[in-house]
């Protein structure tokens, strides 16, 4: 379950003059869990998983054309990537922390999470991105902390594809959010090679890889979240 990283922080700081995008309130999980996103996500109402939700944003043909007009594309290459005219999916995990002494037992299970009475929140970020980024070339990996807001994120970058996820420990539970904007990723993969990108510094990796990552949005939700 956990293995599911789809798709880490900051984008270019807005123009102090700009007016920031109007914002929603959602609720899931029976109400447990209140976080942001910005208006235009919709949630998929056909998940099972009762501690899983993905939302989708629209649109990705017009923003496509609107931000790479003379885009390489074919229509048939859009058709699975963009499938739906998606130009972003968001998804939100909530999973319990279940404290224990028992070392071996440090890590995952099938509903939630073993830690250590004492684990620190960048411990189980650790943890987390290792078991997440496990199947990834170590220089294809990134991943940070920060202990300021306690919040970590760690990415891979695959071929044409990315996998990025961001955590927050929240009272008795890990929050586990992530989010591919499509559109962001098309553009990267045409104007970024793998060769460049594996040249890079880490920073200078996740610099490269925050839009296609939706990191701000990602970020905010993370940041807004609560547990009534």
């Amino acid at each position: 379950m956990l293995r599911t990283a789809i798709c880490l922080m900051s984008l270019a700081t807005l123009a102090a003059c700009a007016t920031p995008p109007p914002e929603r309130v959602h609720s899931l999980f029976g109400g447990q869990l209140e976080f942001v996103l910005p208006q235009g996500y919709e949630l998929q109402e056909a998940e099972q998983d009762p501690k899983r939700a993905t939302f989708i944003l629209p649109g990705g043909q017009e923003t496509l054309a609107a931000k790479f007009p003379d885009h390489p594309y074919e229509r048939g290459d859009l058709m699975g990537t963009l499938e739906g005219d998606r130009q972003a999916v968001f998804l939100v995990m909530l999973v319990p922390l279940t404290p224990t002494d028992d070392a071996s037992l440090w890590w995952t299970g099938d509903r939630g999470l073993f830690v250590p009475p004492d684990v620190t929140d960048s411990a189980i970020h650790e943890r987390f991105c290792e078991n997440v980024l496990a199947p990834f070339r170590k220089r294809n990996r990134i991943s940070f902390f920060d202990s300021g807001s306690q919040a970590g994120r760690c990415a891979a970058r695959i071929t044409d594809e990315l996998a990025v996820t961001f955590v927050r420990r929240l009272d008795g539970h890990l929050l586990i959010v992530g989010g591919v904007d499509l559109v962001e990723l098309l553009i990267l993969n045409k104007k970024l090679s793998r060769e460049a990108f594996l040249k890079m510094t880490d920073a200078e990796k996740w610099k490269a890889l925050s839009a296609a990552a939706n990191a701000e949005v990602a970020e905010r939700a993370l940041l807004s979240a609560r547990l009534p």
